[in-house]
């Protein structure tokens, strides 16, 4: 850190006792170079590791010849990024991408960021102000703030809402959202943050995991902390730590029995770029560390999930801070299958599909980067190494895979429970088809109609078909189970002019309704970075559609809106909502030219 002394014009006689009369902190030159001028002008915002200007002036003259100035600065950073592209990405950039579906159907979702916007200096000091550790221990809290361990840890758990804290997001996997937004709504950080904050710290319904990682990620960048989404598909939740997650059916393929244990299409999280010297000086543990805002498990007594680091989980060291073997069986647990029939367990053990498709956006670009290879070895890759052989003993024995005959006989039962992020509701769909083959391959074409799942797919977005077959001669069961995302109907966004600040720019929003029902509740919502100061709601979306009416099928659904904005590439994000489709997203880039 520089220092410039400008001294008084009295004489100096005597060695000085020093006040300061004046300080400068430089706030627009030093923000604009520690790139935070998008956050504020007149607050000194500055990142660890780089220099920065401050001005003093002096109530007495200085002189070096029999005075003395000593300022102690700690330096090294334990969240500096070499590359300067991964730097742009992780910190500053205010948009990305979180990646939902499954494992065979994978959608980008576009999320806003935000971290640099209006109050969210104020929005993320105040979670740290509110933890349970500042109230417990104001002084040592603020101390150990330096540390991004420390910090990325009660994040994790101000993110989120629980009956002891004042946390953002209350999470809610019941499909019952009247008291708020389905976590569906959202589309960005900002809007849940300024709620949160306008509201006296009253938590924001509702959310499920992308929402909490965006959130998180959110907070985390605009503290300095390099931070990405990571989106896990089929990812276990091991709630008894033996790295087995159990699934019963019954003989007609519902689940009859309840499990702690679960494998969710899709599971979503953070990591953060840091430092470990808490777990040696070698550094084999620094760099990216699992983050987890959505509240899963308690650790140490409260919903919070690491830092983790990669480094560990992949290489089985389960025995390290913090939460590394919850977060190791969500991508490397076996799913056993077990077959309730007559009083009997038949069980089938699959050891490869789980944490499939590790996903997070690439840098500088929207393509999705597959980082799969950086928590798990492929099957069969060092099997028998000691830190393995430590994670199978710490975490509990696994069954033996069992093995099946391929079938012959009577296809008894079909059924679809809706299937979301661990939530899940079962109907059956059809029942005793009776088809019997033999010694042969055999496709059986079968034909869902809409009103079949419409009512139960409205806050879903993803269906699991089972099947089981029975052979009549030896009774025999065979199940097989699937996961179909449905596919959203198409929804498009446009710009018509050329976007330049402060001037008016017209969006063309076409929405067209695909199936043969009256759409009912219909609206649409605007938001965007640097775009739009707060979320835009139209309760109509065509001009000769009169709020409260309904959109007639086959119509399409228009809407001009205007907007004032800021320089720069900007991302406007439009949602469609309706009582027959919940949330329907799309997104467009704008070049704003000052």
């Amino acid at each position: 850190m520089k220092l410039v002394l400008i001294n008084s014009k009295t004489k100096h006689k005597k060695r000085a006792t020093f006040a300061f009369q004046e300080v400068d902190l430089n706030c627009a030159t030093n923000n604009k170079a520690h790139h935070t001028s998008s956050i504020s002008v007149n607050q000194l915002i500055v990142r660890r590791g780089q220099p920065f200007n401050i001005t003093l002036k002096m109530t007495k003259p200085f002189n070096p010849d029999s005075d003395q100035l000593t300022m102690k600065v700690v330096t090294d950073d334990w969240v500096f990024l070499p590359n300067e592209a991964e730097r742009q990405e992780y910190v500053l950039n205010q948009h990305g991408i979180i990646y939902t579906g499954s494992d065979h159907h994978i959608n980008g979702l576009s999320w806003d960021f935000g971290q640099f916007e209006e109050d969210m200096v104020k929005i993320c000091l105040k979670l740290l102000d509110l933890s349970r550790k500042h109230k417990r221990d104001p002084a040592d809290d603020v101390s150990a703030r330096c540390n991004p361990i420390y910090v990325s840890r009660v994040m994790t758990n101000m993110v989120n809402k629980d009956q002891m804290n004042d946390g953002v997001l209350r999470g809610n996997w019941s499909g019952d959202f009247k008291y708020g937004f389905p976590p569906t709504h959202w589309s960005g950080s900002y809007a849940i943050l300024k709620q949160w904050y306008a509201s006296f710290c009253k938590a924001v319904n509702y959310g499920q995991c992308w929402v909490f990682a965006g959130v998180l990620c959110s907070v985390m960048r605009l503290l300095g902390i390099p931070c990405r989404v990571v989106t896990n598909f089929e990812s276990a939740h091991d709630s008894n730590a033996n790295l087995t997650i159990d699934t019963y059916y019954g003989e007609f393929g519902v689940r009859p029995k309840k499990s702690n244990d679960s494998v969710w299409n899709f599971h979503v999280w953070v990591e953060g770029w840091m430092r470990r010297p808490d777990l040696g000086e070698d550094g084999r543990y620094d760099g990216w560390q699992v983050l987890d805002g959505t509240p899963q498990e308690k650790s140490e007594g409260v919903f919070c999930c690491g830092p983790a680091p990669v480094a560990a989980i992949l290489n089985g060291d389960v025995d390290l801070k913090y939460d590394v073997p919850f977060v190791f069986a969500e991508v490397n647990a076996d799913r056993v299958t077990w077959l309730v029939k007559g009083g009997q367990d038949l069980c089938n053990s699959d050891t490869r599909s789980v944490g499939q498709y590790i996903s997070t956006k690439a840098v500088g670009s929207n393509r999705r980067m597959d980082i799969t290879s950086a928590y798990k070895y492929t099957e069969g890759e060092q099997t028998d190494t000691p830190d393995t052989i430590l994670s199978m003993h710490y975490c509990g024995a696994l069954y033996s895979p069992c093995c099946f005959n391929s079938p012959t006989g009577a296809f008894r039962h079909l059924c679809g429970p809706p299937h979301h992020q661990g939530a899940s509701k079962s109907t059956s769909l059809w029942k005793s088809l009776n088809l019997i083959f033999y010694l042969s391959d055999l496709t059986i074409p079968i034909q869902i109609p809409y009103i079949t799942y419409s009512k139960y797919m409205v806050d879903c977005q993803t269906m699991n078909i089972s099947a089981m077959i029975t052979d009549l001669q030896n009774d025999e069961t065979f199940l097989a189970a699937n996961r179909v995302v449905l596919k959203d109907p198409p929804i498009t966004i446009t710009v018509s002019d050329e976007a330049r600040v402060n001037q008016i720019l017209s969006v063309l929003v076409t929405f067209m309704n695909p199936i043969s029902e009256t759409l009912t509740d219909c609206s649409l919502t605007l938001s965007g970075t640097g775009l739009i100061d707060w979320e835009q709601t139209v309760k109509y979306v065509c001009p000769c559609l009169p709020a409260g009416q309904v959109l007639k099928s086959g119509q399409a659904s228009r809407r001009n809106l205007t907007l004032v904005f800021l320089s720069g590439e900007r991302t406007l994000l439009a949602d469609f909502d309706c009582a027959a489709f919940r949330d329907i997203k799309t997104s467009c880039v704008i070049n704003v030219r000052p």
